[in-house]
């Protein structure tokens, strides 16, 4: 090691983190990841691939729920619960490519490609909450 390296030990970082987590503040981690998810869901509305549709069924179906802060586990199931929502989601590349989406910029993996584009963004929406919280 040259004298311009140096090493950190982040073993003990998310047993120390989720512990602060669930013992101080655990109301104010639920609001940042409720809110967190629907930045998520926001961006996939104005983000291309878009929800395949401006109104109705598929975007008044979008949902977060099931939000869990607790030690080891940050999570939130987001998305759409409307029957079709999952099979226009999945479409492989080769039948999203033959469809002729009424909205443009709209496509499958919607959601999915929100989340890659966007995690960083509703991380910080969640740390924002967790930093507001009183302890």
């Amino acid at each position: 090691m040259s004298k311009k390296d140096f090493t950190m030990d982040f073993s003990l970082f998310d047993t120390t983190f989720f512990k602060l987590v669930e013992n101080s503040m655990p109301k104010e981690a639920e609001k940042g990841v409720f809110k967190g998810a629907n930045l998520i869901l926001d961006l996939a509305e104005i983000q291309a691939p878009t929800v395949p549709r401006k109104i109705g069924d598929l975007r008044g179906s979008r949902k977060v729920e099931n939000i869990v802060v607790d030690s080891g586990n940050i999570s939130a199931t987001a998305g759409y619960n409307i029957e079709y929502a999952a099979k226009l989601h999945e479409l492989p590349p080769s039948k999203d490519a033959r469809i002729n989406w009424t909205l443009p910029g709209s496509g499958a993996k919607w959601l999915e490609k929100s989340l890659i584009k966007n995690k960083e963004k509703a991380v910080k929406v969640i740390v924002k909450h967790i930093n507001n919280a009183k302890v």
